[in-house]
């Protein structure tokens, strides 16, 4: 379980980063140009998927917290002998 979150959480990540740099950089490009109807279409394109892959990222990360991590049971508290010791 906590894997797929952790998978879902990274590809969230990764889209909604991208569709807040397509945001910003389309506004800049409408500056740049001096189209001010090429800068609010890119807030209207990009405003709302934005938002919600934000708050979907956030959930899932805040999420993330609560799931218990697998326990690496390779590992024990004593610490085991090692060649060393066995020659003393």
């Amino acid at each position: 379980m906590r894997a797929l979150m952790e998978l879902l959480f990274k590809v969230l990540l990764v889209l909604f980063l991208t569709s807040g740099a397509l945001l910003v950089f389309g506004q800049i490009l409408g500056i740049l140009l001096q189209k001010g109807d090429m800068i609010i279409a890119s807030t209207n394109l990009f405003k709302n998927p934005t938002l919600v892959l934000s708050a979907c990222f956030s959930l899932v990360g805040f999420s993330l917290n609560y799931i218990p991590e697998k326990k690496d049971t390779s590992f024990s508290d004593h610490p085991s002998a090692s060649a060393g010791d066995s020659l003393k």
